[in-house]
């Protein structure tokens, strides 16, 4: 699997060619929290994304930080690391 930055590389890249394009995306981040909030960070940061595909999943050496819903809209934190805290080391 490729690392992560390498696909958020990716991911702003494609973000970034749809902005130019006018057209909304939905980026599918399916099997992993931590592609669907770093994602979520991206995506707020371009502002062209309607939607985010991503499934729930946990695990005991991460906090994963606080990200609610609010008005339909998820709210990502401004807390370094994506807001997330590793909790083993």
């Amino acid at each position: 699997m490729p690392h992560a930055w390498a696909i958020s590389d990716e991911k702003e890249k494609q973000l970034k060619e749809l902005q130019n394009m006018s057209m909304l995306s939905s980026p599918h981040c399916w099997g992993n929290r931590l592609k669907t909030h770093y994602t979520a960070h991206l995506s707020a940061g371009l502002g062209n994304v309607c939607t985010i595909e991503g499934v729930t999943c946990e695990s005991d050496d991460i906090d994963y930080g606080d990200y609610p819903i609010v008005n339909g809209k998820i709210r990502v934190s401004d807390e370094p690391g994506f807001g997330m805290k590793l909790l083993k080391t």
